[in-house]
């Protein structure tokens, strides 16, 4: 090899600056990641049997607090944390586009009738069409192009963790795995061996990351309907860019036991950053941390499968636990509408869930 070949001092110089400034935003990120855990432990809004991070419980009805008793209700939970600073590697290409219209779908997208007749869901797009991102412009250092990768890949992890049979209805996680960059995956596994270790004190369970409903427990009957909100804006650390997003699912399920068909939200919320991979794509996603909210929960009621979405099949089988107040309403399906901040029950407004 020529001398001209070889790199230079300054350019050694740089590699390591860089090496040790990404070494400093790790330990930064998961210094604050730790913190973050430890101050949201709260026992007394628990509906795992541990402690586990912020959220609220939302009920479905007030008719159904009339009716049958706190029976209807569901959980907000979740995190915010970010993986290591380190940039993804890898790379899988989504299969689609997002699509350049930030509007939501038209009923022209979706099959006819009528799981959802009636219903706010009912114009929703069914499935993937829509999971629609806004149109691509610069933010930050980060050209169109690149947010509009982002955009597609936020959207391939979305189907895998909210849509993909496999996962939703058989708990499966490879095909979210395969959404995300390698470090993530592992910075993940690692959260969730620490949620095991410290029985929710600190880390994530996988409900945390997917929309895993108890294998067994319902009989998919083939129709999920979709809502979703991207923005794009800059990372807490120079170079980054994050992706927020809020997606709502309606799902039309049967309890595996009963005969009762009913339909269940589940509202995610997240971020997940970016990096430079080239002058038109950005890295594999680094998972943040996300939160849901289940309508199929039971207010009161300590939930006992932590590793999936709170969902009772058959919701007086639920034992009360402790008896939060019902601080307000709150429209489950509207990704703009904030989640209530008070503890307690809230009645979801949106009227889909049954």
């Amino acid at each position: 090899m020529s001398q001209d070949q070889n790199p230079s001092k300054e350019s050694l110089r740089e590699v390591k600056r860089e090496y040790k400034q990404r070494q400093k935003d790790e330990k930064a990120r998961k210094k604050a990641a730790d913190k973050y855990w430890a101050e949201q432990a709260n026992p007394g809004a628990s509906l795992r049997p541990s402690k586990v991070t912020s959220r609220v419980q939302i009920t479905l009805a007030v008719v159904a607090i009339a009716s049958v008793g706190l029976v209807a209700f569901g959980a907000l939970r979740g995190s915010t944390t970010s993986p290591s600073a380190l940039p993804a590697t890898g790379n899988v290409q989504p299969s689609a586009e997002p699509s350049p219209s930030g509007t939501e779908a038209s009923s022209s997208s979706s099959p006819a009738p009528c799981k959802f007749c009636g219903t706010k869901a009912e114009h929703w797009a069914v499935g993937a069409h829509g999971l629609i991102a806004p149109k691509a412009v610069r933010v930050g250092n980060f050209g169109p192009h690149q947010v509009s990768d982002a955009y597609s890949k936020v959207i391939e992890y979305l189907k895998a963790a909210t849509l993909d049979p496999a996962v939703v209805f058989h708990s499966k996680l490879k095909p979210v795995f395969a959404t995300l960059g390698w470090e993530t995956t592992a910075w993940v596994h690692k959260q969730h061996d620490l949620a095991k270790s410290t029985k929710g004190k600190k880390g994530i369970y996988w409900a945390d990351l997917a929309n895993r409903f108890h294998p067994g427990d319902w009989d998919p009957e083939g129709e999920i309907r979709v809502r979703n909100k991207f923005k794009a804006e800059r990372g807490d650390n120079n170079g980054e860019l994050k992706i927020h997003f809020v997606n709502v699912t309606a799902y039309w399920l049967t309890p595996h036991v009963g005969v009762t068909p009913q339909a269940v939200i589940v509202r995610r919320t997240g971020d997940v950053y970016f990096y430079e991979d080239g002058s038109s794509k950005v890295s594999m996603p680094n998972y943040g941390g996300s939160g849901y909210a289940s309508s199929a929960g039971v207010c009161g009621a300590i939930w006992p499968e932590v590793e999936y979405i709170d969902a009772w099949p058959n919701p007086a089988s639920a034992k009360i636990v402790s008896d939060p107040p019902i601080a307000g309403p709150w429209d489950m399906s509207d990704p703009d509408a904030e989640p209530p901040t008070a503890p307690g029950c809230f009645t979801d407004t949106s009227g889909i869930s049954t």
